[in-house]
């Protein structure tokens, strides 16, 4: 679908949803000829973006969308708005992604990329093409996309997670964060010593009256008198061990009952596979502890946290704390 932009807007939806089922083809039909597994373990299209050249056919686009769809959300995002729509009656893609122009640039109405989510990291991929130019691009914190653009400007980005479950995550409401505790909070190789801004990152979010919990594969014995000598035991409402019945990530082994409904307000924080299985279990958002894994380790770490159902992963304490922090404001 693309307008002469010298021709009065028109929408049909039955058109619409056509042209992006032709588009979404196309893309599968590049991507499999350069050699990526397009079945749906390894890739889904989780939405297309369809952009607009004017702001006058932003709105509308905008306007006619919203009565085939539900309107998601429309955020600010680089100095421009993006609406996303729940598409009714599509067959294959339910989000459509619509961005307003930003200024200064020149675009042709149309459906432009597609976004997929992807089962293992982006390091892989790379790894796997190496001749291919790829770049990195969105919130790296929360969505970091990897890019590729064909011969014809049409593009696919890839993701960890589908979009709708993003905006689920930038509007979350933390009121409860679960914590592994070796690998996690606690440096093993260094003496029994936390990892270094943890016990301020811990402090500052009591003060803020998150409810915090470790979740350990850890005896009880031990974890109380590690507790104890670091001066954070107070800090914790809840401190869940293995028992001779059960053990993470079996979430009858919490000494807590979490609404699984409200999963947009827990985090379940973990330097394991375990530790996303576990958050997975009671409903959480899923977050990866990487600030201990080397660089060499990265790949494979990464993607098995990945497949176990990691959402979010930090390389250091500091960029977690400034997403948690972001995100309670």
């Amino acid at each position: 679908m693309n307008q002469n932009k010298n021709a009065p807007l028109n929408f049909n939806a039955q058109t619409f949803a056509h042209d992006a089922e032709v588009f979404y083809a196309s893309l599968l039909k590049k991507l499999s000829v350069l050699g990526f597994s397009t079945d749906r373990k390894s890739m889904w299209c989780d939405h297309l973006c369809f952009r607009v050249a004017t702001i006058e056919e932003y709105e509308f686009y905008k306007s006619h969308l919203q009565n085939f769809g539900t309107l998601l959300t429309e955020a600010p995002v680089n100095g421009r708005p993006i609406c996303t729509f729940k598409m009714q009656n599509f067959s294959s893609i339910s989000l459509i992604e619509l961005p307003a122009p930003k200024s200064g640039s020149h675009y042709t109405t149309g459906f432009e990329h597609g976004e997929f989510v992807v089962a293992e990291s982006f390091e892989s991929i790379k790894k796997k093409f190496p001749s291919l130019k790829f770049t990195l691009g969105g919130n790296p914190m929360i969505n970091p996309e990897l890019c590729f653009r064909f011969d014809d400007s049409t593009q696919v980005k890839f993701h960890y997670l589908p979009l709708d479950r993003v905006i689920e995550i930038e509007k979350a409401k933390i009121t409860d964060i679960v914590f592994d505790f070796d690998g996690t909070l606690m440096d093993p190789n260094q003496a029994y010593n936390l990892y270094a801004g943890v016990k301020d990152l811990l402090i500052e979010l009591h003060k803020k009256n998150i409810h915090l919990h470790i979740w350990t594969g850890r005896d009880f014995s031990s974890l109380q008198s590690i507790l104890k000598d670091q001066g954070i035991k107070h800090l914790f409402q809840t401190i869940s061990c293995p028992n001779d019945k059960n053990r993470k990530p079996q979430k009858e082994n919490l000494q807590v009952s979490f609404n699984t409904e409200n999963y947009k307000t827990i985090l379940m924080v973990g330097d394991s596979p375990v530790d996303m299985a576990a958050g997975k279990s009671i409903g959480a958002i899923c977050v990866s502890a990487l600030w201990d894994v080397s660089t060499n380790a990265l790949f494979d770490v990464q993607n098995s946290h990945i497949q176990a159902g990691s959402e979010l992963q930090f390389m250091s304490i500091k960029d977690f704390s400034q997403f948690v922090f972001n995100t309670l404001q």
